[in-house]
């Protein structure tokens, strides 16, 4: 059974609502210190944030906050936007970051940021020399990699 909850943000207090209603539903502690965690907003197409089509960049900065009280060892912010943006040519899911706001939190933080339409390669070093590399990764296969990589 899951649970859910729903806070309402009173005066732009974003942090605030995002901690009351994470505390409802027992907090975060799924995340236990040196994990990685993937944080994937709702960045469906690039759009501004507080246009109530995307997930608010304000509210992901509440959550990496949250998140980063619990001592994971690498957090991630990953999106992989809606069909059609993703094209050759197109506004991809980093621009979408860009544009939403998402991506000056991310750099606020020091995260990385993946585009989960393009993850086309991982390749592990052992004393700077590639060893291995495989290609097109499905994002299950990606954040499997990412927490059994040694490099932040």
């Amino acid at each position: 059974m899951s649970t859910v909850s729903i806070v309402r943000v009173h005066q732009s207090r974003v942090t605030e609502a995002v901690r009351r209603a994470v505390g409802l539903v027992h907090g975060l502690s799924v995340i236990k210190p040196g994990d990685t965690v993937l944080i994937k907003p709702n960045l469906v197409k690039p759009s501004l944030s507080g246009s109530g089509i995307i997930t608010d960049a304000r509210l992901t900065e509440a959550v990496v906050e949250l998140v980063l009280e619990h001592g994971p060892r690498r957090v991630t912010i990953g999106e992989g936007s809606s069909v059609g943006y993703d094209f050759p040519g197109q506004v991809d899911s980093l621009a979408a970051m860009e544009i939403s706001g998402t991506a000056e939190v991310a750099r606020k933080f020091g995260l990385q940021m993946i585009d989960l339409n393009h993850v086309t390669r991982s390749c592990k070093s052992k004393h700077g020399t590639r060893t291995s590399c495989t290609p097109s990764a499905s994002p299950g296969q990606l954040l499997k990699r990412m927490s059994s990589s040694t490099s932040p």
